[in-house]
C-alpha cells in the first residue's frame, strides 16, 4: 500500500472543503487538497445565472414574456440549492436560517412582481457564498501552515539552570 493511500486511509480528509491532515501520525499535513475555482460547479452555476439573468434584462424590450421565462430559469439555476436546503431545514424544524430567510425574501419579491430583483437578490446572495467559501478554504491552510511551524522538540530549564529535551 502506497504512503498516500495509508494517509487517505487513517487521516481525516474532507475534500468537499480541501483540507486534510490529523494530529495522530504526524504526517506532513501540508498534503491538502485544493478546490480549484475552475473546478467548482458552484461557479458555473453562477456564470450560468448570471447570463440567463442578462439576457433576460436585454430581452425585455422584445417580449416581457420571454424576459419571465428566462427570470425563471435564472432564478432555478441560481436559488435551487438554497430552496431544496430551505424545505428540508424546515421538515428538520430548523426555520429561521439563511436559506429560509433568502427563499422567504426572493418568493416575495416574485409575488409581487418583483422578478429581476428576486433574481438579482439570489444572484448576490450566492456570489457572496462563493467568496465565503474560498475565504474559509484559505483560513484553513493558512491555519494548517501554522501549525506545521510548531516545535517537535521543547527545551526545559530546571531551577540549576540545565536544558533538558522534552
Amino acid at each position: 500500500m502506497s504512503a498516500e493511500k495509508e494517509v487517505k486511509k487513517n487521516c481525516f480528509i474532507d475534500s468537499e472543503n480541501g483540507a486534510a491532515g490529523c494530529s495522530c501520525c504526524h504526517h506532513d499535513s501540508r498534503f491538502i487538497y485544493e478546490k480549484k475555482w475552475y473546478k467548482n460547479r458552484d461557479f458555473y452555476e453562477i456564470m450560468l445565472g448570471t447570463i440567463v439573468f442578462v439576457t433576460a434584462q436585454w430581452i425585455v424590450s422584445y417580449s416581457l414574456l420571454y424576459q419571465l421565462i428566462l427570470l425563471i430559469m435564472a432564478y432555478l439555476i441560481l436559488g435551487r440549492e438554497i430552496l431544496l436546503a430551505a424545505v428540508t431545514n424546515i421538515l428538520k424544524g430548523h426555520i429561521f436560517d439563511e436559506n429560509f430567510l433568502m427563499s422567504i425574501a426572493t418568493l416575495g419579491a416574485f409575488a409581487i412582481g418583483e422578478y429581476p430583483e428576486a433574481v438579482g437578490v439570489m444572484l448576490f446572495f450566492q456570489i457572496g457564498e462563493f467568496f465565503e467559501e474560498k475565504a474559509a478554504s484559505n483560513s484553513r491552510k493558512q491555519i494548517i501552515a501554522a501549525v506545521d511551524m510548531r516545535s517537535e522538540t521543547v527545551l526545559l530549564l530546571d531551577e540549576n539552570d540545565t536544558a533538558r529535551s522534552v
